[in-house]
């Protein structure tokens, strides 16, 4: 056979299933099956017709004569390898096997790996013993034929002259000796790669009282040959000189032939044993390693050679107790043993075979791991007895059926109470009788087409005993049951899914009609499916969309979202929140998105549905609350706070009445002027509490300090508030900071203080906490939904108050926009709602905890953001700005505040300029430019404001230096100036060490 044709090959194996399941695996490794024996007298007969190159045979055979006998006289009769398979075998019988010289055994059960390493080594084997044996037949038969023959040849000097010559010269040749010396002599014939060495030779054999060596010729017809010499040297009468030669050639081509034949063997067996996928190693007697394959070197994870086999492959270092070196190396066979214990507690199959290894005797030891298949043999035991369970308990009709005569041969426990047949009853049936007649020709032309392998048979109509049809899903598979040919089916019945059908198609039309925009999507993100009212909200058609990814909607400028915290959410059980989304025509508007998960029926996630609902209108409804919130926030307190800057400016007028009346008493000035700087300062501060309110700031987030606006609340509260509710609050001594909106938030804390405020009528304790705190799973009694992960750090804003409390009835409706208890032209309901829609907008959440009579505690929920670090100005400092050089112009409307800047400044040292108009400033800085600077402008102004002054005078000197005072400044000075041209502004009213650290400030930059 040569090395690339398809081994054939016959098994004899007694066991049905296990003879097919060898010829399967077989077919599957690539080789030619030709037939199967169950017994040894067929196995015979089996070899006898089709000659096969190898044999399976199984030792122990049924019948007079048993594997060892089958397997002894096809070794005799036809020279054919025999490979066994056994499970097991006594001692005796395992003797008797060696004895026919067998090429391999495999253990049942085994792996298709050993078994083609065994098949291949079984047919590399007996190649190698037919060639060994064709090259010997050749070279005796060489050997006989070949004839030695002799020469004498005359030496004078250096040349050497072939005088006669007897024996198989010419038929070795091919020549005759003047044919040689018509050519130019010998040298003529030797080969040109061996003429130097064979004179030289010559030369050291005529020195040396004779010599023998080996070399090549080209004979007359062109072929090399090696020939093997002896010569002596003749010597004259006196014997003291050379004076010819003679010797004796024999013709040892054949031998060279089949030592190179031989290396080349050796040498493909050992690289064959180094590269085989078996842990292969040759020791000497005393279990020194010699030799390993890769694959035992791979095992070790080292080179082992040089050391004792046991100290390398045992985990306790000890020889093995029945180690076949110890009773010496003989070549009896092979002799296996099982040995624990090795590379890491595995288990070997360790087989033994002596031989010889560059000259000495040696042992080859082949490992075989058998960890995987004792455990596959335990898993087969229980595997056996859970299928046994498993056909009768499976919750699934199965029976299994002859695929002959369509009768059933076993049924399932599922099957008879399904069907309403008793097993007997089921048993005398086939399988025409579960099938409407109209289908019964279809059933066996499907049964009888399916030779092999799992089949999904489609869906059936079944008839259970009591008359009802069901629809089932039927899969097949062909095997051999009880000597049948036949078929084992698992039943699904899906008459309910098929009721389902029209349900869920009338369900994707609903889907399609719904008002919201509804998307699926993969886990990917690619979009799957889309609804009508998603393609009109969005501007896009259906083929626009599909097979795209969602991000298609995200305005790309916009802040991402939080893809990752969003997927998790969704798949813990949904998630809901805003996102700005974009239509095909770019315009961008938001939305309120709640997604959650599409599992298959193995309870996978495998799809994203996603609800979109486009909430402008409701933005700018929430708006116009807020808004109208804020002004009856502010009506509610016009009241106290009139009362408080009434107070205020009656204190001023009268302490400058006492001060023109007093204005020689130096004690009593410096009294009235200290109570007029207080009342000054505290009207400022309340000026400030109320723009805080109705200032629209810029809508852009930015870290807001909630120290600092809790601090603004509570002194509001402080002014407005009856004075018998008691004010408390608790900051952490490292201000906390969120990403946001410091109005919104600042009105979100507001009004859960006037909520508190008006459930405490007669009066208690408001306390307001700040705290840093984490999230450990949801927030109790949170109305929010928020993005906070498992352990995330937040801050937490709470009020508190030992009012009322809310009842239980109505617990669930204060966040409604318009909701109230209180009496008409007591309020609109607007706080709690307009709170709610803040904290939503700040990714927060809110919690209530509330009890009827004991006061309620609202806790708002907040991301922490970490504030950046920046430069502080020491407002203790004391010291005066220097002079600096050049002019400073002062432009503001009102006469006063120039002559207050005027002399504040020229007391420091600095040369001013003013001016009571934009356009009078314009005018000075076009034309003394060069000598200011600085400019301090107002905002607001008649005939040209302090912002388009600003520009204008910018025309003239790009580098100006310029700062505003101003009393209010609206979001487009703010937004487009103050940020812009990254400009500062000095809030009115101010103090003058204020004044005088901004001029300073600006100058130095």
């Amino acid at each position: 056979m040569s090395k690339t044709a398809v081994a054939r090959i016959v098994i004899v194996e007694d066991e049905n299933i296990t003879a097919l399941d060898i010829r399967s695996r077989l077919q599957g490794l690539g080789y030619q099956v030709l037939a199967t024996a169950s017994s040894g007298g067929e196995a015979l007969e089996k070899v006898a017709e089709f000659r096969p190159d190898l044999v399976l045979m199984d030792i122990v055979l049924k019948g007079s004569m048993d594997g060892v006998q089958a397997a002894g006289m096809i070794r005799s009769q036809h020279n054919i390898p025999v490979v066994y398979l056994t499970a097991f075998s006594d001692n005796d019988t395992l003797q008797r096997a060696r004895v026919t010289e067998p090429f391999g055994y495999v253990l049942k059960p085994f792996e298709e790996r050993d078994l083609h390493s065994t098949i291949e080594m079984a047919l590399y084997k007996h190649r190698m013993e037919e060639k060994q044996r064709a090259s010997e037949e050749r070279y005796r038969m060489f050997s006989e034929l070949a004839s030695d023959y002799v020469y004498s040849a005359s030496v004078k000097g250096d040349a050497i002259e072939t005088e006669w010559v007897a024996g198989g010269f010419q038929r070795v040749t091919g020549f005759t000796l003047e044919e040689v010396r018509t050519r130019g002599g010998w040298l003529s014939v030797l080969h040109p790669d061996d003429a130097p060495g064979v004179l030289e030779g010559v030369q050291r054999a005529l020195k040396d009282s004779g010599g023998e060596f080996e070399y090549r010729i080209t004979t007359k017809t062109g072929e090399t040959r090696w020939l093997h010499d002896y010569i002596r040297p003749v010597l004259d009468a006196q014997q003291r000189k050379v004076i010819g030669i003679v010797g004796g050639a024999r013709d040892i081509t054949e031998r060279k032939r089949a030592e190179e034949a031989l290396r080349e063997t050796n040498a493909f067996s050992e690289s064959l044993l180094r590269t085989m996928p078996l842990g292969i190693e040759i020791v000497d007697e005393q279990g020194r390693i010699l030799f390993v394959s890769k694959a035992m070197r791979d095992l070790v994870g080292e080179d082992p050679v040089g050391r004792t086999c046991w100290t390398v492959y045992k985990d306790d270092k000890q020889q093995c107790h029945d180690c076949v070196l110890k009773r010496g190396i003989t070549f009896d066979g092979v002799e296996t043993i099982e040995s624990c214990s090795v590379l890491g507690g595995r288990t070997f199959l360790i087989s033994h075979v002596g031989m010889m290894y560059h000259g000495k005797k040696a042992m080859l030891e082949v490992f075989h791991d058998i960890t995987h298949r004792q455990q596959a043999e335990k898993a087969l035991r229980q595997s056996e007895t859970q299928y046994r369970l498993l056909f009768l308990e499976n919750p699934y009709p199965i029976w299994v059926y002859d695929r002959e005569t369509l009768r059933f041969l076993a049924v399932n426990n599922a099957a008879v109470r399904h069907y309403g047949y008793s097993r007997d009853e089921f048993l005398s049936m086939t399988l025409n009788d579960l099938r409407p007649s109209q289908g019964a020709d279809a059933l066996l032309k499907k049964t009888l087409a399916d030779e092999t392998g799992v089949d999904d048979a489609g869906v059936w109509k079944h008839r259970k005993k009591d008359g009802s049809i069901a629809f089932v899903e039927a899969t097949m598979r062909t095997t051999e049951f009880l000597g049948r040919d036949a078929a084992i089916v698992v039943v699904n019945d899906i008459t309910s899914r098929r009721q389902s059908e029209e349900k869920i198609s009338m369900f994707g039309h609903a889907i399609g009609s719904i008002g919201e925009a509804l998307s699926i999507t993969d886990l990917s993100n690619r979009i799957l499916f889309v609804n009508d009212a998603f393609l009109k909200t969005y501007g896009y058609t259906e083929q626009e969309v599909v097979g795209k990814s969602i991000s298609i909607v995200r305005p790309p400028n916009a802040p991402p979202p939080d893809l990752p915290t969003i997927l998790a959410r969704t798949l813990q059980g949904g998630w809901q929140g805003e996102l700005i989304n974009r239509r095909k025509d770019g315009t961008e508007f938001p939305i309120s998105l709640s997604t959650s998960v599409v599992y298959d029926d193995k309870g996978r996630a495998i799809a994203l549905v996603s609800v979109a609902q486009d909430v402008s209108q409701q933005k700018q409804l929430e708006h116009q609350v807020r808004q109208s919130q804020k002004m009856e926030s502010m009506g509610t307190m016009v009241g106290g706070i009139s009362h408080d800057f009434n107070n205020i400016l009656n204190n001023i007028l009268g302490f400058v009445y006492q001060l023109r009346k007093y204005s020689n008493d130096p004690e009593k000035i410096a009294k009235y002027v200290d109570t007029i700087e207080k009342s000054a300062t505290r009207g400022a501060d309340l000026a400030n509490q109320l723009l805080s309110i109705v200032r629209k700031k810029k809508r852009d987030d930015e870290l807001v300090n909630i120290n600092t606006l809790v601090d603004e609340v509570i002194a509001l509260m402080r002014e407005t508030f009856p004075k018998n509710i008691t004010l408390e609050k608790t900051l952490p001594s490292q201000p906390l900071t969120t990403l946001g909106n410091h109005g919104e938030l600042y009105q979100a804390v507001l009004n859960l203080c006037l909520n508190a405020r008006d459930a405490m009528p007669d009066g208690g304790i408001l306390t307001l906490d700040v705290v840093e705190s984490v999230v450990q799973g949801e927030v109790p009694h949170a109305v929010v939904s928020s993005s906070f992960a498992p352990g995330q750090k937040c801050m937490k804003i709470q009020v508190r108050d030992t009012g009322i409390g809310i009842a239980k009835p109505i617990l669930d409706k204060i966040f409604d926009p318009f909701f109230t208890t209180k009496d008409r032209g007591k309020g609109t309901g607007l706080g709690l709602s307009v709170v709610y829609s803040i904290v939503k907008n700040h990714k927060g959440t809110i919690a209530v905890d509330t009890e009827e009579g004991r006061g309620s505690a609202f806790s708002v929920y907040l991301p922490i953001a970490e504030a950046s670090k920046a430069e502080r100005i020491d407002e203790e400092a004391n010291v005066l700005p220097e002079s600096s050089v050049g002019y400073i112009l002062l432009v503001d409307d009102e006469a006063p505040m120039l002559e207050l800047g005027k002399e504040l400044l020229e007391d420091q040292g600095y040369k001013v300029m003013v001016a009571r108009d934009g356009m009078e400033a314009l005018q000075i800085y076009r034309e003394r430019w060069k000598e200011i600077a600085l400019v301090v402008l107002d905002l607001v102004m008649p005939k040209l404001d302090g912002g388009q002054t600003f520009l204008e005078m910018k025309k003239s000197n790009p580098a100006i230096k310029a700062f505003f005072c101003t009393g209010y400044s609206s979001d487009q000075v703010i937004s487009s100036l103050l940020s812009e041209e990254s400009l500062c502004a000095l809030q009115k009213p101010f103090k003058p060490m204020e004044f005088m650290k901004m001029v300073k400030g600006v100058l130095s930059t």
